[in-house]
């Protein structure tokens, strides 16, 4: 029996497969502004904002455009368990 092999690549998903792609998100009424976060992203999603809390607080923010790995390093360097990473279907 002979088989047709494997299928090139053709950059199109399989129907029923959706893509993923990653949101990271700040608490910002947990977040203190340690840059911890800024620092440990690879791909350099998170930067500081310009806004301060209530508590006169810089927290940190995802970037415009930016697109997060889903890599965690954020969440993990993280003292105050203020970033949450959400995976999303593309649409």
């Amino acid at each position: 029996m002979t088989g047709a092999g494997p299928r090139a690549y053709d950059g199109d998903e399989p129907p029923g497969i959706a893509t993923m792609a990653n949101q990271v998100r700040i608490l910002t009424k947990y977040c203190k502004g340690c840059e911890l976060c800024v620092a440990a992203c690879p791909k350099g999603v998170l930067e500081m904002s310009d806004e301060l809390t209530e508590a006169g607080l810089r927290p940190a923010r995802p970037k415009a455009g930016a697109e997060c790995s889903g890599c965690t390093l954020c969440y993990q360097v993280c003292p105050d368990a203020a970033i949450e990473i959400w995976e999303t279907a593309d649409a």
